[in-house]
């Protein structure tokens, strides 16, 4: 009596295929999600790990180049453990990575601070020198005196930074008093 329609037991056959077909997708595009996090997370912690060697590098110059240095702890990487694989879990260690990337940072800028400044005033004092002996006083015994302590003091490691300022700072006089009254 129906004939050929056989709609009535079709349809929800098509509903239920229809639903499989979008939950494969999400799931798919979960997991894709996830293998990218996964990516990230890998890329993130190799990438502070070679960022620790080298603020590791940058901690043992400025150690041993300047006096006082920073004494700004390290974060190590390997204390987070490995990377995890199920996707919150690598949410949240993403999050840690970062903050020890907001860390890292920090330390390195300071210990570079501490080198740059050194690095500075040995840039002063060479400048200094090239201004005295524009100035015709680099042959003065005082200059010269000046010059020969900060340059001392400039070549210990560690290089003592507060005398050091003060001792660039007392050639920059010495050359600047000396300039006026051979003028």
């Amino acid at each position: 009596q129906r004939g050929a329609d056989i709609g009535g037991l079709i349809e929800p056959l098509e509903h239920e295929l229809a639903r499989m077909e979008r939950d494969l997708i999400v799931g798919n595009a979960q997991r894709r999600e996830a293998l990218d996090a996964l990516a990230t997370a890998r890329s993130m912690r190799a990438a502070l790990e070679r960022r620790q060697e080298a603020l590791a590098e940058l901690v043992a110059r400025t150690v041993r180049l300047v006096d006082p240095a920073p004494r700004y702890a390290i974060p190590d990487v390997a204390a987070l453990g490995p990377v995890p694989s199920t996707p919150a879990a690598i949410s949240e260690y993403t999050k840690k990575l970062e903050r020890v990337s907001r860390a890292m940072g920090f330390a390195e800028a300071e210990y570079r601070e501490a080198v740059d400044e050194h690095d500075d005033l040995l840039a002063l004092l060479e400048a200094l020198v090239v201004k005295a002996r524009g100035l015709g006083v680099a042959d003065d015994a005082d200059v010269q005196l000046a010059e020969q302590q900060a340059r001392a003091v400039l070549s210990r490691e560690p290089s003592p930074m507060p005398l050091a300022r003060q001792l660039v700072t007392t050639y920059q006089s010495w050359t600047d008093t000396q300039g006026r009254t051979s003028a």
